[in-house]
C-alpha cells in the first residue's frame, strides 16, 4: 500500500531541499532582475515595445544559466582558505560578467539592429560585475546563515542531549541512593531481629512465657511501625521517638527495672527531620555494651536540640571512663558495630559531609553517640 502525500507535505519537503531552494531563489532573483530593468530602462528611456522587453528577458534566462555553473564552483572550494575562496570569487565574477556582457550586446545588436553598441562595453561590463558580484554575495550570505543555522540546532540538539543525559544521571543517581538506602534498611531489620529472637528464645527456654508472649506482641508492634513507614527517607524525630519507646518496651521485657531511660528533647523539634530507624541502632549498643553486661543495670539519655540552625542528636549510656576516638581510629572503624556503621552510612548517603557523627567508647564499647545534621522542619525535606 503506498501513502499519497498531502501538497502541505510536499511543499514543506521542497522547503528543506537546497536543490529546490536554489533554483527558487534563482528564478526569484533573476526575475526582479528583469522587472528593475524594465522599470529602470524600458520605461525610463520610452521603450517598451516587445522587442526591448523580449531582450530583456532573454538577458535574465542568460543570467540564470550563467550563474548556475557559479554555484558548483564556490561549492568545490568552500572548504579551501578565505583568500583562496575570496580569490576564486573575484576571478569567477569577472569572468561570467564578461561573457554575460557580451552576449547581451550581440543579441541586443541583432534583436533591434542597433550599431555602435560596442563602444560602450565598459559601462555593460561594469554593470554586469556589479549584479553578479551582489548575487555571489547573497549566496555566500545564504551559505553562511544556512551554516549558522545548521549549528544553531545541532546546538540546540546537544544542549537537549545533554539536559536529558542530566536527567536520566539524577534519576539513576537517585535510584541508586533509594537502592543503597534500603539495602543498609535492609541490615539493620536483621541485625535487630536476630537479637531480639534470641533474647525470646532465651525466655522460652526458662520457661518465661508471659514474658516471651508480651516481647513478641510489642515486636510485632515494632515491625509494623517500621513496615508502614518510608524509612528510605525523613520522618518526624517524634516518630522516631514513638518507635524508639516500642522498642524500649520490648527490651523492659528483658531488664525491667535495671534499664532506665531519660528523654530530653527541646520543645519545637518534635517535627524535626531525621533518617528513619536512626536512633535504634544507637540505643541498641548503649544496651547491648552497658546496660546487659551489669548485674544493676543502668540509665540511657537520649538527647535532641537546636545548636545554631543544625539538629543535634544524642544517645548515653552510663559507662564511665570513656574517650573520644581520633580520627585515625574513626577511619579504622574502632567502636563501629554494625548498627553504627549502617547509621554513618545511611548519614553520608542522605547528607554527604553535611554532618558529623562524634563517638566517645569505653573499653566495653558503650559510651555516647553524637550526631549533627541539617535542622530540617516538616515540609521542608
Amino acid at each position: 500500500m503506498y501513502l499519497i502525500p498531502l501538497p502541505n507535505q510536499v511543499f514543506s519537503h521542497l522547503l528543506h531541499n537546497r536543490h529546490y531552494q536554489f533554483w527558487l531563489l534563482q528564478v526569484i532573483g533573476w526575475s526582479g532582475h528583469s522587472i528593475i530593468s524594465f522599470f529602470s530602462l524600458n520605461l525610463w528611456y520610452n521603450d517598451p515595445s516587445f522587442i526591448y522587453i523580449a531582450h530583456n528577458i532573454f538577458q535574465s534566462l542568460l543570467g540564470i544559466l550563467l550563474s548556475w555553473p557559479l554555484r558548483n564552483i564556490y561549492t568545490s572550494y568552500w572548504h579551501r582558505s578565505i583568500l583562496r575562496r575570496v580569490t576564486v570569487a573575484l576571478s569567477s565574477v569577472l569572468v561570467v560578467s564578461l561573457v554575460w556582457s557580451a552576449i547581451r550586446i550581440e543579441t541586443f545588436i541583432m534583436m533591434t539592429g542597433e550599431m555602435g553598441l560596442w563602444s560602450e562595453f565598459g559601462g555593460w561590463y561594469f554593470s554586469s560585475i556589479f549584479v553578479f558580484a551582489a548575487w555571489s554575495s547573497l549566496y555566500f550570505g545564504i551559505k553562511y546563515f544556512s551554516l549558522f543555522q545548521e549549528e544553531h540546532s545541532e546546538l540546540l540538539r546537544l544542549e537537549l542531549a545533554r539536559k536529558e543525559e542530566g536527567r536520566l544521571l539524577i534519576e539513576a543517581e537517585a535510584i541508586a541512593q533509594t537502592a543503597q538506602l534500603k539495602m543498609l534498611r535492609y541490615q539493620l531489620n536483621p541485625h535487630f531481629l536476630f537479637n531480639t529472637l534470641n533474647a525470646i528464645n532465651s525466655l522460652v527456654a526458662m520457661e518465661e512465657n508471659a514474658k516471651a508472649s508480651a516481647m513478641l506482641v510489642r515486636l510485632s508492634k515494632f515491625l509494623r511501625y517500621s513496615l508502614d513507614k518510608n524509612h528510605e527517607h525523613l520522618v518526624d524525630l517524634q516518630d522516631e521517638l514513638d518507635a524508639i519507646s516500642l522498642y524500649l518496651d520490648i527490651e523492659e521485657v528483658r531488664f525491667q527495672e535495671r534499664l532506665v531511660v531519660h528523654f530530653d528533647i527541646e520543645p519545637g523539634l518534635s517535627n524535626a527531620q531525621i533518617p528513619g530507624l536512626l536512633l535504634q541502632p544507637l540505643v541498641e549498643n548503649a544496651i547491648k555494651y552497658s546496660i546487659a553486661p551489669s548485674e544493676v543495670g543502668g540509665e540511657i539519655w537520649i538527647k535532641a536540640c537546636n545548636n545554631d540552625h543544625r539538629l543535634c542528636l544524642e544517645v548515653k549510656d552510663s559507662a564511665d571512663s570513656c574517650k573520644v576516638l581520633n580520627d585515625q581510629e574513626l577511619e579504622s572503624g574502632k567502636g563501629f558495630g554494625v548498627g553504627l556503621t549502617n547509621t554513618k552510612k545511611r548519614l553520608e548517603t542522605m547528607f554527604g559531609e553535611d554532618f558529623s557523627l562524634d563517638l566517645k567508647v569505653n573499653d566495653m564499647g558503650s559510651g555516647c553517640v553524637s550526631i549533627s545534621m541539617p535542622l530540617l522542619i516538616g515540609g521542608s525535606k
